[in-house]
């Protein structure tokens, strides 16, 4: 029988006790006669050495989240996979993915797809045509599974403030806990300083934020070591500056001089996907040493300093070498492999 079969190249893994007692159910056998059956008449999809995959790539004891879906009638027969990738791209279930094709996926790129998923447009009749398709806001745009699901409003715009610096004013920051958006009102929610300069989504729920900024993935976003390695990138034609480009030295208003600034690392954002270059912050760093994780210090030279994370998320050791950058009278630390 063909799932026994397959089943039985389970053996020696921890997934072994767990198909022991589901092969001993009725409906077991049912199941395997009928997919056998099923597969000397004709194709059966998936094949049969890909039925049990996943369970061959991932530990019983490594599995946190189980995702239970239905295929529609296009995700099925010859060229599924293909159908299914190309539709995936088509929604940006992709964007912002790191992961390499056939190998496991990390926890922060299975939030990713996740999260993009539920950026998609929540359809309201699969069978019409046009807007009538999804459900729309007042201002007849559609509006996410997140913002249907959750009841939320969303917000999408370039982060211009927070309580590390003001691109909108020279050595300026705001309160605590603040964010800004352009062309919004203030938001009572802390961010990174990483997400400066980037088009960012925030949440609201009856008037409170609900969640945290999350960067719009779907922008590209690059950081260089220095100026050449950016020069080199526009000399070869894919990139070019946008014409009305913003530039920030310091996260502070400058000009396109920065571009060729020594000492400086580089992060120039496409906001919109035309490959042209939308807002470059250029800033001042330095090489320096962890010397202790908690509270977070930093050798830079002969001196010991204080310092904070620039993105919250990042994770460091005794010893490591980072970079080290001073904002508005305060040390924040950057990985050296940070893009």
């Amino acid at each position: 029988m063909l799932l026994t079969t397959e089943l039985d190249k389970l053996s020696g893994t921890d997934w072994q006790l767990f198909f022991a007692q589901e092969r001993a159910k009725p409906y077991f056998a049912e199941l395997d006669a009928f997919v056998t059956a099923a597969a000397a008449e004709k194709a059966v999809y998936p094949a049969a050495e890909n039925i049990f995959a996943a369970f061959r790539a991932c530990p019983v004891s490594a599995v946190r989240v189980v995702i239970l879906g239905q295929d529609p009638a296009s995700y099925t027969g010859a060229g599924w996979d293909e159908r299914v990738n190309a539709d995936a791209q088509s929604f940006g279930i992709y964007y912002g993915l790191t992961a390499q094709v056939n190998q496991p996926v990390t926890r922060d790129n299975a939030c990713l797809l996740i999260y993009n998923a539920m950026r998609c447009p929540a359809i309201a009749d699969p069978d019409a045509e046009g807007p009538e398709r999804y459900v729309l806001d007042d201002l007849m745009n559609p509006r996410s599974y997140l913002e249907v699901r959750y009841d939320l409003t969303r917000y999408t715009a370039v982060l211009t403030g927070n309580e590390y610096a003001d691109l909108t004013s020279n050595d300026g920051r705001l309160s605590a806990g603040v964010t800004k958006l352009a062309g919004h009102k203030e938001f009572a929610v802390s961010s990174d300083l990483s997400l400066l300069g980037r088009e960012v989504d925030i949440y609201v729920k009856n008037g409170r934020v609900f969640g945290i900024p999350c960067y719009v993935t779907s922008e590209l976003y690059y950081t260089f070591e220095n100026a050449q390695a950016l020069s080199k990138l526009l000399s070869d034609g894919a990139f070019s500056m946008a014409d009305d480009a913003l530039y920030y030295y310091n996260y502070n208003e400058a000009g396109s001089e920065v571009l060729s600034r020594s000492g400086t690392r580089l992060t120039v954002i496409d906001h919109n996907n035309d490959m042209q270059f939308d807002t470059v912050l250029a800033v001042s760093c330095q090489e320096a040493e962890v010397v202790r994780v908690s509270p977070l210090q930093v050798r830079v030279g002969q001196d010991v300093l204080d310092a904070e994370k620039y993105c919250m998320s990042d994770v460091f050791s005794e010893g490591e070498a980072v970079w080290y950058m001073e904002i508005a009278g305060q040390g924040f630390v950057q990985p050296m492999h940070a893009n």
